[in-house]
């Protein structure tokens, strides 16, 4: 009884797979879809205008990393691309800063400082 909890029962792999091996969908995907392949190598942009960099930070961004914003200087719209921020599982953070108090905001500038 291999791969399966069930008497009698045999599991031969996944229901997709054995329509793979049957030829059932003879398209294949490309190994890497275009513009989609979360490329970038940046774990964090800091933002100050997402809604004229959103994306640019996206086009940097590698897979799980996160976006933070705590302005919107210029005030254009943020247009958010569901797709592109989905397939690179990406977190987009809002802060309101001026709660943090001033031994925090300090110790952010620290940490970022060269």
């Amino acid at each position: 009884m291999s791969g399966s909890s069930c008497p009698g029962r045999r599991v031969r792999g996944s229901p997709t797979d054995w329509q793979a091996r049957s030829g059932a969908h003879p398209e294949r995907f490309p190994e890497v879809v275009p513009h989609l392949d979360g490329a970038g190598v940046v774990d964090a942009v800091a933002e100050v205008a997402p809604g004229a960099n959103l994306a640019l930070g996206l086009a940097v961004l590698r897979p799980r990393g996160t976006i933070s914003t705590y302005a919107n200087l210029g005030g254009a719209p943020v247009e958010l691309d569901v797709a592109r921020t989905t397939v690179l599982n990406a977190r987009l953070q809002f802060l309101v800063l001026y709660t943090a108090g001033p031994r925090v905001r300090a110790a952010a500038v620290e940490d970022v400082a060269p």
